[in-house]
This record gives structure tokens, C-alpha cells and sequence, in this order.
């Protein structure tokens, strides 16, 4: 893509040349977002800017390497001989991102860096590593040094039970092993001594921990609210919604704890903080097909994939170059394509209103202003929103899910069939969802919100960094106040907003 101008110099380059043929203002003239799409994507000159476009951000360049893992991992022994672990532990995760989900690196480099990450002190990173190696094909005559290890980090953590197991199954492993007789008899006698120490330890008292969780706040109108907060709805163009006190909050008091309808990291962030829930990284994982989006576990990594990774696999860097474009469509993604077919009616008639038990709703529901922005400014928002419909519709099978190979995994980048007849996208659905990519680039705008964390630098100086960008419904109410009476702060994705200056009811 460096090779070609950016997506923001394309888009001032087609309005610019179709000014001339008055087509910003024809798009402004029309009533509803799906007709401006339509109108957008009619035009011969966008139609082919935006497949010129799609055609030249190929990403083989993140593809995985099993050969690249292995010298990665190589790497990573030689540090780790020299006793850098720290060295050795990034070299391990370079090695863990590259390797491919089939064939032995990816359990090789997991294996390898529990090791780096017990010899750090990090045992219940080490353990998550030691899960992920077993599963991805570990060999099986050396698995008994990863169920030992697993064992001194659970011993470690106070898990003594699971820890006795894991030399159970250390001992059983030792029959798969290629060792002598004398060093299994050593490997033995280890096993023993942790159990004892392991026995030992469970027969102490154990040390009470003061549990501390956030107090669920159970706002029947705005989930993650107060219940000392109401929503309220003026029919004047000035107000609109709005948050007020039905009681006395005090200094302190937490008005709102929420998490995210859809977030997304900044880019400058992905090798430090988790792409699904913005913790910071100890070991992370990475998408199963691609080397850039990287996560804080499994689970993580799982749960991205399922709810939108699958359909982005292979796009981010096009994803990247559109700004706030990129959460609009990942807002569209969260939501789903049977969620956004079966509520189409509902759009269309105007009756598609905001319900706690839909929490699309509350996002779709937002106020978008896009009749109030200047004729260009809503033109290029469309021209983005065309764009990144046409590449649902082309490059994934989010819109038609029977593009999808049977027997591969669901998504998988590159792995679509070619449209046959019965799989078109219709241009009713295409422009559908073109005009609610439209509409939450309007919302985003105005309704997004900045997740930030404080960073200390070398010299000590503290600065506030902007991690990623989140559309928080409840939160969203909240009018702009250039003295506010609120203070936030973030646990990874999740906000939680405090009073510092008393409020009154």
C-alpha cells in the first residue's frame, strides 16, 4: 500500500475530481444513509477507485512462517544459554507469533517460553504457555520437562492440588521418554522432593485474601449506570438525551462502569497490549492465520476471532488507513449479519428503537448528526463507509456466508469460493449495510470515546496515551461539559467514571 496514496488523499481526490459532476451534493440531497451508499457506489469512477483500491492491499506479508519461527526460537536458545532470559523470552514470542497453527514450531516456542518465563518469575504465564504447547503438538518423549515445570509454577502459585497432579502426570509421562535409566531415576527423585514440599505446604494454614470487586451497578435504562442517574428525553433540538442525578452523589461515588459494544487498539499499541481486551502483554498470542493483531490468551484470541477477527483476517492494514471506519465496521461485525437482516424492517419503518435487551440498539439508536455536517465532509464519509461494505462484500463472507470453503475453518482469509449463482450480495442488502457503516461513522464522530492509560517514560515524566477507541452506550449519554464533574479511568476496555465534584439532587 506505500506505494499507492493514502485512503484519505484518495477520498479529497475523488471529491475534488466529482465536484465538478455535483455529485457531493446530489449524495447530500438523499433522504436515507443506504440511499447515499447506493448513490456512491453507482458511480463508475468510485466503483473502480475503490477495487484499484482493494486490489493492492494484499497482507502476504503477515503470513505465518514455520521456517522464520524455527530460527526465531533458535535465537532464543542461544540467549537463553547465555542466561538473558528477558532476551530470550521476546525472541520465544517473535517465534510464537510467526510459527503456523500446524506443525511442531508453534508447541516448540510455547514450550520454550514457559521455560524463559518461569526462570522470570512469571508462573501463571508460564502454565498458560505450558496448556498452549500440549495442545499444539509438543513432542511427546519430551513432554515430561513441561509437566515438571508446570508443576514447580503451580507449587509456586499456591495450587498445590493441581500440582501434585501435574506430578502424576510427570511420572507417567517419563514412560514416553527417550531418557537413560539413570536420568530418569534422577528426574524421579525430583518428583518425589516436590511432593513432598507440595504435601508440606498444603498442610499450612492458608492466608486470607481481602477479595475486591467493582459493585455492579444495575441501572435498569443504562446498563453499567448508577441508579442514581436517570435518562431523560427533550423534544428540542438543543438537548436532546441527556444524564441526570435523581440523588445526592457524593465525592467518590462510581457513576459508570461499562464495557464496550466494540472497541478498537491503535495500531502503535499492538505489541503491547491485548487486541481484545487492551490488558497489557506478558505472553501473547496471535491470530491463528495472521502475525498482527496479538492477544493476552487463548481465549482472547478466540473470542476476537468469533466476533469479528475472522472477517478483518487479512484486511487490517485497509482497516488502518480509514480512521474511525475501522470501529464503525467492527460495530457492524459485533452486531452480525443475521442480527442486522432480521431488524432491517424495523430500520426501514422507523421502529427500531433502543431496549436494554438489545445492545445494538442502544449503538444504533445514538444520534449520528450526519445532516448537519457540510456537504464534502458527508460525502467522504460515505465514500469510507461504500468502501468498506464493498470489501465485506468481496473479501469476506460476512454478507454471504456461503462463500465459505466447507471443511475450513469459517473466515479464514483467502479461503472463499468464487460467487456462483444464488451467492450475489443484493444491492439492497450491500447499501443496507453501507448506511449502517455510514451512520456509526456519523455516531463515532461525536460518540466515541478515547481509551487512555498512563505511561511513565524514562526521565519520569507520566503522559497520558491514547490506547484505542470504544463506543460505550450508557456513557455516551453523558453531555460535554468544559468543566466537568467526572474523572475517568480504564481496566483494560472497561471505564470506570467517578464523581470529584459533588452533585446535588
Amino acid at each position: 500500500m506505500s506505494d499507492h496514496p493514502s485512503w484519505p488523499d484518495t477520498v479529497q481526490s475523488l471529491t475534488e475530481k466529482l465536484s465538478v459532476e455535483n455529485l457531493p451534493h446530489q449524495v447530500r440531497s438523499l433522504k436515507t444513509l443506504e440511499e447515499k451508499v447506493g448513490k456512491v457506489l453507482d458511480n463508475l469512477s468510485v466503483s473502480k477507485k475503490i477495487s484499484s483500491w482493494l486490489s493492492c492491499c494484499s497482507e502476504t506479508k503477515y503470513a505465518k512462517s514455520g521456517g522464520m519461527a524455527g530460527k526465531l526460537r533458535d535465537q532464543g536458545n542461544i540467549k537463553f544459554g547465555a542466561q538473558d532470559n528477558v532476551g530470550a523470552l521476546k525472541l520465544y514470542t517473535e517465534s510464537v507469533i510467526c510459527a503456523p497453527c500446524v506443525g511442531p514450531e508453534l508447541g516448540l516456542a510455547f514450550g520454550n517460553r514457559s521455560a524463559a518465563l518461569f526462570h522470570t518469575g512469571q508462573y501463571q504465564a508460564a502454565c498458560e504457555d505450558i496448556k498452549m504447547a500440549l495442545q499444539h503438538k509438543y513432542p511427546a518423549h519430551l513432554e515430561y520437562k513441561l509437566v515438571l515445570r508446570q508443576a514447580q509454577c503451580l507449587i509456586r502459585l499456591a495450587q498445590y492440588k493441581e500440582g501434585l497432579l501435574a506430578l502424576q502426570k510427570c511420572q507417567a509421562a517419563l514412560d514416553f521418554s527417550k531418557l537413560s535409566d539413570d536420568k530418569k531415576a534422577a528426574i524421579v527423585k525430583d518428583i518425589a522432593a516436590l511432593e513432598t514440599e507440595a504435601v508440606k505446604l498444603e498442610s499450612k494454614p492458608a492466608k486470607k485474601t481481602e477479595s475486591s470487586s467493582a459493585k455492579e451497578l444495575d441501572n435498569l435504562d443504562m446498563p453499567g449506570a448508577s441508579t442514581k442517574l436517570e435518562l431523560e428525553v427533550s423534544n428540542d433540538r438543543v438537548r436532546g438525551k441527556f444524564v441526570t442525578a435523581t440523588e445526592n452523589i457524593e465525592v467518590g461515588e462510581v457513576l459508570f462502569h461499562e464495557s464496550p459494544y466494540s472497541c478498537v487498539l491503535l495500531p502503535p499499541h499492538y505489541s503491547s497490549h491485548c487486541n481484545q481486551c487492551l490488558i497489557q502483554l506478558v505472553a501473547p498470542v496471535s491470530c491463528k492465520f495472521c502475525t498482527q493483531p496479538r492477544y493476552c490468551s487463548g481465549s482472547c484470541r478466540d473470542a476476537a476471532w468469533s466476533g469479528h477477527h475472522q472477517f478483518e483476517c487479512g484486511q487490517m492494514d485497509l482497516l488502518h488507513s480509514v480512521g474511525i471506519g475501522h470501529l464503525a465496521v467492527r460495530t457492524v461485525l459485533t452486531a452480525g449479519r443475521d442480527n442486522l437482516l432480521c431488524m432491517k424492517g424495523a430500520v426501514k419503518a422507523g421502529t427500531y428503537h433502543s431496549t436494554t435487551t438489545d445492545p445494538y440498539s442502544r449503538v444504533f439508536n445514538l444520534q449520528q448528526h450526519l445532516d448537519r455536517l457540510p456537504v464534502e465532509e458527508v460525502f467522504q464519509y460515505t465514500l469510507t463507509a461504500a468502501l468498506l461494505v464493498t470489501m465485506l462484500q468481496k473479501n469476506t463472507a460476512f454478507l454471504s456466508p456461503e462463500r465459505a470453503v466447507p471443511g475450513v475453518v469459517p473466515g479464514m482469509p483467502g479461503k472463499l469460493q468464487p460467487v456462483q449463482l444464488g451467492m450475489e450480495v443484493p444491492d439492497k442488502v450491500l447499501h443496507y449495510v453501507g448506511g449502517l457503516i455510514l451512520r456509526h461513522i456519523g455516531q463515532l464522530v461525536g460518540n466515541a470515546h478515547a481509551v487512555t492509560e498512563l505511561l511513565e517514560g524514562d526521565d519520569g515524566d507520566v503522559q497520558q496515551v491514547r490506547l484505542a477507541s470504544a463506543i460505550y452506550p450508557s456513557a455516551s449519554m453523558m453531555n460535554h461539559s468544559c468543566i466537568p464533574a467526572v474523572i475517568n479511568s480504564f481496566t483494560g476496555s472497561k471505564p470506570t467514571y467517578n464523581i470529584w465534584s459533588a452533585v446535588w439532587y
